[in-house]
């Protein structure tokens, strides 16, 4: 979604200068990414203080294993490794492949015998 607005007329940018952006802004260190990561960090913490007293709670979901185990060099080594993976898809292809030269600009034939058959019908 984040590649389409940049490559829509809103930014302009093509196939290149959208994925160099997206590197910037996901997958390089920033103020903004330290950050979010210290929200992530104190939100853990309250998590795992609101859930301590509740029995039915597993202890993994009790210490926010999952949540507690996001580390910064993680994200990015994710992010990053995701990001080389998106470069190399289908994504940056339109979303519908070029109309080939021979193309029908109508139906055919059988969807026009078809429609008089059909209206031929009672409802």
């Amino acid at each position: 979604m984040i590649y389409r607005l940049l490559r829509s007329g809103v930014f302009g940018f093509d196939h290149r200068e959208a994925l160099v952006m997206m590197r910037r802004c996901f997958a390089e260190e920033s103020d903004g990414l330290h950050a979010a990561h210290r929200v992530h960090t104190q939100a853990a913490e309250s998590y795992r203080a609101f859930v301590a007293p509740l029995d039915y709670v597993s202890p993994d979901n009790r210490r926010m294993r999952i949540m507690s185990g996001s580390t910064l060099p993680r994200y990015l080594a994710t992010t990053r490794t995701a990001l080389e993976r998106f470069a190399v898809t289908t994504w940056g292809a339109p979303t519908r492949p070029p109309t080939p030269p021979n193309a029908r600009t109508g139906p055919g034939g059988a969807v026009a015998v078809l429609d008089r058959a059909v209206a031929g019908r009672p409802a």
